[in-house]
C-alpha cells in the first residue's frame, strides 16, 4: 500500500506522536519512512553598515543552531525507528515556508503518504488545525494523514 512515508517532525509533543504512529504505520506495511524538519532562517529586520556583519553573524549562528537541534532530534527517532526495523531516512532542510519544502520533498522523494500532526508547537497556530498542516493538504499532492 504505502511504501514511503514522510513525517514533518518539530520537536512538539504532538509532532512525536505523529510520528510514533507514522513508524507503526511503516513498521506494520513494511514501508520506509523519511522525516523532514524545516528550519526557518532567522532574519534580523536591521540593516545598516555599522550592525551589518554583526547581525550576518547572530542569523547564521541562529540557523546552524536550530539545524543541530534538528539533527539531534533526528538522530534520537532514526535510531529508534531503526530499532524497530524501519528503515529511515534523516532531511533536515532551511525553508521560510516550512509547507512548500515538505510537499516538495515528498514529491521529489516519491513518498507515497505524509503523517503529520495536527498542528505545531506555536502558541496560536494550535489554537485549530495548524496553518502548517493546512497548506500541506491543500498544496499536497501526496495523501496526507493527520494526527491529533
Amino acid at each position: 500500500m504505502y511504501q514511503h512515508i514522510m513525517l514533518p517532525i518539530d520537536g512538539s509533543e504532538l509532532s512525536l506522536k505523529a510520528v510514533h504512529e507514522g513508524v507503526n504505520l511503516a513498521k506494520a506495511l513494511g514501508s520506509k519512512i523519511t522525516l523532514i524538519t524545516v528550519v526557518s532562517p532567522y532574519r534580523l529586520s536591521v540593516t545598516s553598515p555599522i550592525t551589518s556583519g554583526f547581525v550576518d553573524e547572530i542569523e547564521k549562528r541562529h540557523d546552524e543552531e536550530s539545524k543541530k537541534e534538528a539533527q539531534k532530534l533526528h538522530t534520537e527517532v532514526v535510531a529508534g525507528a531503526k530499532s524497530e526495523g524501519v528503515q529511515c531516512d534523516s532531511l533536515v532542510v532551511m525553508g521560510a515556508n516550512p509547507y512548500a519544502r515538505i510537499t516538495e520533498n515528498a514529491q521529489t522523494r516519491k513518498c507515497d503518504l505524509i503523517v503529520m500532526a495536527s498542528h505545531g508547537r506555536r502558541g496560536f497556530d494550535a489554537v485549530v488545525l495548524g496553518r502548517k498542516t493546512v497548506k500541506v493538504l491543500t498544496h499536497r499532492k501526496t495523501p496526507v494523514m493527520v494526527v491529533s
